[in-house]
């Protein structure tokens, strides 16, 4: 399809005046004549001519500027390297005037360090020469590097003898200043052939009297006339130049496509010639390319100039000629290139115009047909957006809404405009989960354009789940799929949100986590049922011991056998009421009631600690053994879940003894505990845990087995194999869960008449093991009271009074009432008289945490302590909300009442004196 300019180009062309031909006769019309391809080569050949010419043109300029530009370069490099020279005779010049007369060893070593630089390429010889008629040991002796003394260097003849030399040696002395000679045939040596040369003359003069200590060399002034200079002449320093080597330092032993001749004076004859190169390169001979080789381009002729150099009274003549490879490096095909190609291009414009014009009418026909169907497409994809049951939810770059689909409106409650622009963070709830970053969206994403293969092809699509609120204030929560929008080139991408409701799944959810946290309390009463004919053996076992010892302690008082018998038996009454006091603990940790707290603790004392209640619940023919490994095993568990999983197990375990039929309700329980390491491929039904490191949890027994129609429904709520009103079917399940939530996997190894074993597979934990609750300690020393006065409120005048004697015996003075209601109207009428309140949480008319709240609006420094037989973590929060400075649990009152009194005392802020 041609480019829209070039169309319109052919419609205008198409209309002269007087024919205006319309519709498709027209391009019929055109069709038939047949001269527009003609007329568009035509065209291209007269636009290739011009540029051709133009081209040839502007060469021509660029040439000769750079012939020019290489002409100036040689002749300032030539004007440098003179100069250079001339500052090596200074130096030279200097060296005798500081030091005087020099050795020849000395001279030498001073023209070795010369010919080591390369801006003295070309010397061939440095001497020192005295001046005729002056003493030597004013003048010194002639000195010659490199060359025995006297040598002459690589010339003939001797420079003042020689009347070619002399005129430049005189030059030198009357002008104070560097002279040069002219043309000198050099005596050719090892190393240097012969050829052209020149001499360069540098004076020396005798310093002032008195100047110097020894009367030595010196450079004169310049304001001296002529006269006083040859007065004071002692001697020329003077060196010896070839040609050849001079201006081969310059380019190599040619500069590229240019010839290169020097003649002396202002003539380039052949006799004044000095150097001579051609900038040809050789050929395979060794030859030197024919500089009348015929230029490039035709009509092109070599270019020459000359340049005159002013060299210390001397005169230089430079000539430079191009030759044909200056052209050829310079570039000049250009030329031929511009009318090859325009022809070429001539004809293929003439036949592209001729094909343009013949698709034309396709290519609209095409158009027409393509717009139809971009049309259709874009109202199908309409329908699917406007009638999808998911949302949909644009975002630009900034976060903000570019474009929401109906169903999403409606989801939201919002009318469409309503929603553009809007920030998707202004739909979120306080309670919402946050929204995850979306990487294409931030500053310094890659923008990929259209190109779907980029950067931003490989960005993964992101989901969550959300909690929106509505127009009307209701929540909404919504599970979005974020993928990334390429833009267009160089704007920054956008996301495309795809919008599920999934409010009535999470309402769902959130009954479901109900009713399995009423399933886990419900089995945990039945497991509770099940052990209560143990706990109460265990219970009336303690009871016995402590009516049957205050008895025998009555006995032995009244029979006066004295007070060692009545302690022995009291001794056996405080052990006996541990024991209760430990049992019950342990039935309230089981039975508490509150979410999940994964800690990272030790295996090894759950299971002891459930070990020590079964023991009291099970029948005396059933013996429960332990195998636990002495390692320790720390895992992320729930201390009363792990229990609450044993409990059960070993229940079951006991009920499948009394399923054997055989009348006697005894057997074996192990329950054991060993590191395991499970490495991949895992069995499959371990297939949902992770390679690594577990605990292994056994329980196993030796009753009446299971079938496989047994198994395969082992964990199913409410199914279960025992008789009517033995039994709901919850414990496997409730099991099944509590493994589950601590990420571990449980197996059952059962068949009929060979027992049972439940083995469960917990992770090992890499965090440190959280501390244990510190068990209660006696009272430390140091605890005694200072007559502080002590509020003293329980409605059970037994603990009442106990606690009364403690505090009195620790050195406390103690105000007791067992009415809540006549404790407050103490408070309200001689609050100050009391430094401490300790009251009972659980009484009637009046709650210890309310007296606590009305104490401290009446006293708010008046400490609090509150003390229960059964401290939830309910009862916790309640008493940190009231400002209660302790919690005294009340089985611990005789070891932990004296103490804390003294601590919270201690911590109260001091009065103000009075």
């Amino acid at each position: 399809m041609p480019p829209p300019s070039l169309s319109r180009w052919f419609r205008r062309a198409s209309h002269w005046p007087g024919q205006r031909p319309r519709g498709d006769a027209a391009q019929a019309w055109w069709l038939r004549a047949g001269w527009l391809p003609l007329f568009v080569g035509v065209l291209s050949l007269a636009v290739t001519g011009w540029l051709w010419r133009h081209e040839y043109q502007v060469r021509r300029e660029l040439l000769q500027s750079a012939f020019h530009a290489s002409l100036r370069q040689l002749s300032g490099r030539i004007d440098q390297r003179l100069a250079s020279y001339e500052q090596m005779l200074r130096g030279a010049q200097g060296l005798l005037a500081a030091k005087g007369p020099l050795s020849p060893p000395e001279f030498e070593r001073y023209m070795d360090s010369l010919l080591a630089g390369s801006n003295h390429t070309g010397l061939r010889a440095l001497a020192y020469h005295p001046a005729p008629g002056v003493p030597a040991e004013l003048a010194g002796t002639r000195l010659s590097a490199p060359g025995q003394p006297g040598d002459p260097g690589h010339f003939a003849g001797n420079p003042w003898l020689d009347p070619q030399l002399r005129p430049a040696m005189l030059q030198a002395r009357d002008a104070g200043q560097v002279a040069l000679s002219g043309r000198v045939a050099l005596v050719p040596r090892a190393g240097h052939p012969t050829g052209s040369g020149f001499l360069m003359f540098l004076p020396v003069y005798r310093g002032e009297a008195g100047s110097r200590q020894d009367g030595g060399l010196a450079t004169p002034g310049l304001g001296l006339a002529p006269a006083a200079r040859q007065a004071r002449l002692v001697g020329w320093v003077w060196a010896t130049f070839s040609v050849e080597d001079m201006m081969s330092s310059l380019y190599g032993e040619r500069v590229p496509g240019l010839g290169l001749s020097l003649y002396e004076g202002v003539t380039p004859e052949p006799g004044a010639l000095m150097y001579q190169a051609s900038g040809s390169q050789p050929d395979e001979g060794g030859d030197a390319v024919a500089a009348s080789a015929p230029p490039e381009d035709e009509g092109s002729a070599p270019m020459e100039a000359q340049e005159y150099l002013a060299l210390a009274g001397r005169s230089w003549t430079l000539v430079v000629r191009s030759e044909p490879e200056f052209e050829r490096r310079m570039g000049g095909g250009a030329a031929r290139t511009i009318a090859a190609a325009g022809l070429v291009l001539s004809l293929l414009l003439a036949v592209l115009t001729s094909q343009l014009q013949r698709g034309r009418a396709q290519a609209l026909r095409l158009a027409r047909f393509a717009t139809g169907e971009l049309r259709e497409s874009e109202a199908r994809y309409r329908r699917i957006v406007e009638t999808t049951s998911e949302g949909i939810w644009m975002l630009d770059a900034e976060g903000r809404t570019s474009f929401a689909n109906p169903r999403l409106a409606l989801m939201l409650g919002w009318p469409l405009r309503a929603l553009q622009g809007q920030p998707l963070g202004d739909f979120l709830t306080a309670d919402s989960p946050p929204l995850p970053q979306l990487p294409w969206l931030h500053e310094g994403a890659p923008a990929p354009g259209g190109d779907q293969t980029g950067p931003a092809a490989a960005l993964p699509t992101l989901q969550c789940e959300l909690c929106l609120r509505r127009a009307d204030g209701q929540l909404l929560w919504a599970e979005l799929s974020f993928s990334c929008i390429p833009a267009a080139a160089g704007q920054p991408p956008g996301a495309l949100a795809m919008v599920s409701d999934i409010t009535a799944r999470k309402q769902a959810e959130r009954e479901q986590a109900r009713l399995e946290a009423q399933l886990r309390e419900s089995q945990k009463l039945e497991a509770i049922g099940t052990l209560a004919g143990g706990i109460a053996h265990d219970f009336n076992n303690i009871l016995a011991a402590i009516l049957g010892n205050v008895a025998l302690a009555r006995q032995q008082l009244a029979a006066g056998q004295g007070e060692r018998s009545a302690h022995e038996c009291l001794g056996r009454i405080e052990e006996s009421g541990s024991r209760a006091r430990s049992l019950v603990q342990q039935i309230l940790a089981f039975s508490r009631q509150q979410a999940p707290a994964l800690l990272s603790q030790p295996l090894q004392p759950l299971v002891e600690e459930a070990a020590r209640l079964l023991r009291a619940t099970l029948p005396a023919g059933v013996q429960l053994e332990l195998a636990l490994s002495s390692t320790p095993l720390p895992v992320r568990a729930d201390a009363t879940q792990i229990q609450q999983v044993l409990m059960n197990l070993c229940t079951n375990a006991w009920h499948a003894m009394n399923g054997r039929g055989n009348g006697r309700n005894s057997g074996r329980i192990e329950i054991g505990l060993a590191a395991q390491s499970l490495s991949a491929p895992l069995p499959e039904r371990l297939a949902g845990l992770a390679p690594g490191d577990y605990a292994r949890l056994w329980v196993s027994d030796d009753g009446c087995g299971m079938s496989a129609d047994t198994l395969a429904r082992l964990f199913e709520p409410f199914f279960t194999t025992k008789g009517v009103g033995h039994g709901t079917g919850l414990g496997l399940a409730v099991v099944h869960g509590i493994v589950a939530t601590h990420r571990g996997s449980i197996t059952v190894d059962s068949s009929p008449g060979a027992g049972s074993c439940f083995t469960l597979y917990l992770p090992l934990a890499d965090e440190p093991v959280a501390q244990p609750p510190s068990a209660p300690a006696p009272a430390p020393a140091g605890t005694a009271g200072q007559g502080e006065h002590v509020l003293v409120v329980d409605d059970d005048p037994a603990i009442g009074l106990i606690v009364e004697r403690l505090l009195q015996t620790a050195g406390y003075r103690v105000t007791l009432f067992e009415q809540s209601p006549a404790a407050l109207t103490e408070l309200r009428h001689n609050a100050a008289a009391y430094d401490l309140l300790l009251s009972d949480f659980n009484m009637p008319e009046l709650s210890g945490l309310e007296l606590a709240q009305a104490s401290a609006e009446l006293r708010p420094e008046l400490p609090v302590v509150i003390s229960s037989g059964y401290l939830s973590d309910e009862v916790r929060q309640a008493a940190r909300e009231a400002g209660v400075k302790a919690l005294l649990q009340k089985e611990f009152s005789v070891e932990q009442l004296p103490a804390l009194v003294r601590r919270v005392l201690d911590e109260r802020p001091k009065r103000p004196p009075a």
